[in-house]
């Protein structure tokens, strides 16, 4: 881990510390669903996908799952940047952590669609609205909390960048607003909603892998991951930006 620390001399190591913290949240984020994946394939000797990734609670991966949410609220919750980014983060990282602990209903093959028990109903309802709020939190960080500008940036090539970042950051919004639109549709929605077509395809799987690389994304731009692992690969010092 070397590389995340890599700084010129005198450098601010707060900067330093939301910047790794910014890593980590991209990181995690973007490898979950792929080791969901392949963790469950490997360690269950058949190739199979779940309804969603929230299903992989009842997988072999279910500690995978529940401590990556948690250190993704927890990663949340400590972000400390200023009141409006704290307040929404906050808000963010308890409702990854409400994900875990009030599970989707287990998954329904056909043949056997109330296989759920109305408590576990009940409590599916719950992980609707923390899923729904984690992305929606997350969408205002990306399309509103990042773009934000900084007085600091005034050359040239810091304004190119932030051009850049920024239209990194309103593609991961955008697309994290329309996949709650498309799993709402999904999930409520007469005939969209029937439970035979969604247990063969797995839609709102790939919706949720969607926005989970979404939101991950993000945060590896707004980390400066890319030029983190540049500078290390290059053995020059990083300079934060």
């Amino acid at each position: 881990m070397n590389w995340a620390f890599v700084t010129k001399p005198g450098s601010e190591p707060l900067v330093r510390s939301y910047l790794f913290l910014r890593s980590g949240i991209g990181i995690i984020g973007v490898a979950l669903p792929v080791v969901l994946v392949i963790g469950a394939i490997l360690l269950d000797q058949r190739f199979a996908l779940l309804d969603s990734m929230s299903s992989y609670y009842y997988s072999v991966l279910r500690d995978v799952f529940v401590g990556s949410l948690w250190a993704i609220g927890i990663f949340l919750i400590c972000y400390q940047y200023d009141h409006l980014d704290d307040l929404v983060s906050t808000v963010a990282g308890f409702c990854a952590i409400g994900l875990s602990l009030f599970p989707t209903p287990p998954d329904c093959p056909p043949s056997n669609m109330t296989c759920a028990t109305e408590l576990q109903i009940r409590i599916g309802v719950a992980h609707f609205l923390f899923a729904t709020g984690f992305l929606v939190a997350l969408a205002i960080m990306a399309g509103f909390l990042f773009t934000r500008g900084n007085p600091e940036k005034v050359t040239d090539t810091d304004r190119k960048r932030k051009r850049r970042n920024n239209l990194v950051y309103r593609i991961c919004s955008i697309t994290l607003v329309a996949c709650i639109v498309l799993a709402a549709l999904l999930l409520f929605v007469p005939y969209l909603s029937d439970n035979r077509w969604h247990y063969h395809y797995h839609p709102i799987f790939f919706i949720e892998f969607i926005a989970t690389w979404a939101f991950g994304w993000a945060w590896f731009v707004k980390g400066q991951t890319y030029s983190k692992l540049k500078a290390a690969i290059q053995r020059r010092p990083f300079i934060p930006r």
